[in-house]
């Protein structure tokens, strides 16, 4: 059910965050030329991008978890287990 495990989601965090310092140290560096604010916005979108990636997989864990809370909540109601079949 969790297809991110805990461990993958320390790498990804551990790869955004160093990558953040570089791009940032790189523009402190060079902010007297037009690398310096480029590698600034480098760092806020690598930043970003990593918050939309597990964002977007917390949302999408949560919604399988409730659908198949749903589902074992109807299969519990005893209308739901006689009902009879659907025939076309």
């Amino acid at each position: 059910m969790n297809s991110w495990p805990r461990t993958e989601r320390i790498e990804l965090w551990t790869l955004v965050i160093a990558v953040l310092v570089l791009f940032l140290w790189l523009g402190g560096q060079r902010m007297d030329t037009l690398k310096g604010p480029y590698f600034v916005n480098l760092a806020c979108f690598w930043f970003l991008f990593g918050m939309v990636c597990l964002m977007g997989h917390s949302i999408s864990r949560s919604s399988v978890e409730l659908l198949k809370e749903g589902e074992l909540q109807c299969l519990e109601k005893p209308e739901f287990r006689s009902a009879p079949a659907l025939d076309n």
